[in-house]
């Protein structure tokens, strides 16, 4: 027999050899969807918790920029003088920082 033909053949352990590997194979595939179906289902709960914690986060500085606007206006309507005086300074310094 030449080489081609003794590649060929396959004997009965080859045969069992491959049907290993093929079965091996075959639950890696099924070990590694489910691998990658769990880490989808973590990475939408982290995903989810992460939404959730940023909506917390911005309702908090909603809130909180409403508190400071009304303690601003209280201020303002408590010392008008006061508060002209810190705007026209305020305004002067800055025309004099946009001039340069």
């Amino acid at each position: 027999m030449d080489s081609k033909a003794k590649g060929a053949e396959k004997g009965p352990e080859e045969e069992t050899d491959l049907a290993q590997v093929r079965a091996d194979l075959e639950k890696l595939k099924d070990d590694l969807a489910l691998l990658m179906d769990a880490m989808g289902r973590k990475a939408q709960r982290r995903v989810r918790h992460a939404t959730d914690t940023a909506e917390v986060a911005a309702a908090g500085m909603g809130d909180w920029a409403e508190d400071q606007y009304a303690a601003l206006r209280e201020t303002i309507r408590a010392q008008p003088i006061t508060a002209c005086a810190l705007a026209a300074g305020f305004g002067l310094l800055l025309g004099q920082m946009l001039r340069r």
